[in-house]
């Protein structure tokens, strides 16, 4: 597809204004993840995104004069390099020290891209499309103000805050790829001036030592350096109205046109990204919001901005810029005092209702404590008569077993006993039965004797002259075989 350079340059410049402006409206939604997971305190959070706008402070001024002199194409291909380079640092970053190198590498080129592509549509476009191109352009900014949370929310939640990083890289280098291929022209306006290199040294001492003393303004040592840095920037100025090629022109501001304009930008944002930071602190840490919910809330007013500045730039081109732009103050001015109202109501609600709502709220403290005790006694007592009742059971069970061992026992005994006397009765039977029979062999025994001496006796007188002693003998030894010799002894 064969693009005019125009439209080319105009897809670069809107690209470019998008991820200048996303990666640092994104990160402020991962803020808190990225505190997290390097573990920094409330102050150097805060650094997380002011780093990056820090470095384009710094580096604003001087990269206007270097893209100038060295071309537009240039600048941007540096810078897109830059921004690609800080975002794959940032990515694999294990450290808070080198995620903030990252953010200061893309701090350079997010210096450089925004810049050189609002030079790049300038150049590019005839004055009469100028102002519609600007538009384009820069409602790739509010795009980004509007989206990033959302998109920056979303991806924090899902996988990460390395991955907003990730989402921007495929977009950088088709700006890239955009660049080497499809621009072939260069605009180098400052070509043949040389670079106040001493402005730009004094620039910047003082645009760092003023931010960063303003960022401790509440200890003493913000303080020197808030004042070193404004004296400082105080010799910048004298120091460039008297250099031929000045990097930042002072006497621009002697045009009120200028003036006022740039005045108006650096509220307009101002009050952007403060209301940006402010709000997405208040929804993440007050109200403990996650970011892609907080993202969501943020979107209203930047959404707003993306449908209205594409057709500013366009009536800038048939209407006054400056009706154009006092027209947004009026509005912004309307807003303020509404928002100013809004606080004052909040502020007399928490001078005037606050006390009767404590009140109100320690006396429902109390009753709530007095309830939570005498259900906590209640609680206590069910406990208390749960465990009486399990205790009793077990007094009754142990008391039934003891009793069922006292019946075996009992039963067992009674057996043993019977067992005994029975056994002793036989023993008595059999004993009785033994001396029962000796009596009966004693008095047979007798018997036998009597009857041997009786039929001795006998025989003797009838016998006695005629028999002699061993035929009595052999008699009476018959007899007794007759009779048997079982005697009671046996």
């Amino acid at each position: 597809m064969n693009l005019k350079l125009e439209n080319v340059v105009l897809i670069i410049a809107t690209l470019s204004s998008f991820f200048t402006v996303f990666l640092s409206s994104a990160l402020t939604i991962a803020v808190p993840s990225i505190a997290s997971e390097f573990s920094m305190n409330n102050i150097l959070q805060n650094w997380v995104t002011m780093v990056f706008f820090f470095v384009i402070a710094i580096f604003t001024v001087p990269v206007g004069q270097i893209s100038g002199k060295y071309g537009l194409k240039k600048s941007m291909v540096v810078a897109t390099i830059l921004y690609i380079i800080g975002a794959v640092v940032a990515i694999f970053s294990m450290s808070s020290e080198i995620f903030f190198i990252s953010r200061i590498i893309q701090g350079i080129g997010g210096a450089f891209l925004s810049v050189a592509s609002m030079a790049l549509v300038v150049s590019a476009f005839k004055p009469q499309e100028r102002g519609k191109a600007i538009g384009i352009t820069v409602t790739g900014v509010y795009l980004a103000t509007s989206l990033s949370p959302v998109i920056g929310g979303f991806l924090n939640h899902t996988v990460g805050w390395r991955s907003i990083f990730v989402f921007t890289i495929p977009f950088l280098v088709l700006i890239l790829v955009l660049l080497i291929t499809k621009v072939n022209k260069e605009w180098n306006s400052l070509k043949d001036t040389s670079i106040d290199w001493k402005g730009s040294a004094v620039y910047s001492i003082g645009i760092v030592l003023f931010i960063y003393g303003f960022t401790i303004l509440n200890e003493t040592l913000g303080v020197i350096l808030t004042v070193l840095g404004l004296i400082t920037l105080a010799i910048f100025v004298a120091i460039e109205l008297k250099v031929k090629y000045p990097v930042f022109d002072v006497k621009l501001f002697k045009n009120s046109e200028f003036a006022s304009a740039n005045f108006a930008a650096v509220c307009a944002y101002l009050a952007s990204f403060s209301l940006i930071t402010i709000v997405n602190y208040h929804l993440q840490y007050i109200r403990g919001f996650d970011s892609q919910l907080a993202g969501i809330f943020l979107l209203a007013a930047p959404l707003i901005q993306v449908i209205v500045a594409p057709y500013a730039g366009k009536l800038s081109d048939k209407v006054n810029p400056q009706k154009l732009s006092a027209l947004g103050i009026g509005i912004a001015a309307v807003a303020i005092g509404l928002l100013a109202m809004l606080v004052l109501f909040i502020l007399l609600s928490y001078l005037l209702f606050n006390p009767a709502r404590k009140l109100i709220q320690k006396r429902k403290e109390f009753i709530a404590s007095q309830l939570e005790e005498a259900a906590k006694a209640e609680k206590d007592a069910k406990e208390l008569e749960t465990q009486y009742r399990a205790k009793l059971d077990k007094v009754e069970a142990e008391a039934e077993e003891m009793l069922s061992d006292a019946r075996k026992k009992a039963l067992d005994k009674e057996k043993e006993i019977v067992a005994k006397a029975s056994d002793e009765a036989q023993t008595i039977k059999a004993r009785a039965e033994h001396e029962v029979e000796l009596e009966k062999n004693k008095v047979r025994d007798e018997m036998k004797q009597e009857i041997v001496q009786v039929a001795s006796a006998m025989a003797g007188k009838f016998v006695a002259a005629s028999m002699d002693e061993d035929k009595q003998a052999q008699l009476i030894d018959e007899t007794l075989k007759e009779m048997g010799d079982e005697t009671w002894q046996n």
